[in-house]
């Protein structure tokens, strides 16, 4: 029974201005409301969600998932576990020019050192040994200050890979 609200398509038409082609493909998988003879009773509400598709709900839980990631990142903000990114630049610019110059210091380094060597052991155990004090070095300055607590983690994963190999 037809409570008022119901409309047929070209009611529809009347109301919303669509074309009343437009309307039939819009509600051709809808279920009407009611039926009245051959016309079949459709609300406003459902030419509005067919309007806007499959994707509706799509959309909808799409918008909810990124006000959850908001307020996820928020309470992580208010946790202090995220830096702003021109706090980590800050800190990681020194730290890198300072890594860069010991390395391109160990040649200097070496040359004199590996020239009195006569075996390739030699060679091999001085080179690791300056790299070692330059990788030291690093680690007692600048990266403590700025790893933190994480920097003792960073020393044993370190000294667990001594002697691996990595890369290629």
């Amino acid at each position: 029974m037809s409570s008022g609200s119901e409309m047929s398509i070209n009611a529809l038409h009347v109301q919303t201005g669509l074309d009343r082609r437009t309307l039939g493909r819009l509600l051709a998988d809808v279920k009407p409301v009611d039926t009245v003879g051959n016309s079949k009773l459709y609300t406003i509400k459902q030419v509005v969600e067919a309007a806007r598709g499959p994707n509706a709900q799509a959309e909808k839980a799409r918008l909810d998932k990124l006000r959850a990631d908001v307020v996820e990142l928020d309470l992580a903000q208010k946790r202090g576990e995220l830096i702003p990114t021109e706090t980590v630049i800050d800190m990681l610019v020194p730290l890198i020019s300072n890594i860069r110059t010991k390395l391109i210091a160990i040649p200097s380094k070496a040359a004199p050192v590996v020239m009195q060597c006569r075996a390739e052991f030699e060679v091999q155990t001085e080179l690791k040994r300056l790299i070692n004090e330059s990788l030291e070095d690093i680690t007692n300055t600048d990266a403590m200050v700025i790893l933190g607590d994480n920097a003792a983690k960073v020393a044993n994963a370190a000294a667990q890979l001594e002697g691996e190999r990595v890369g290629r």
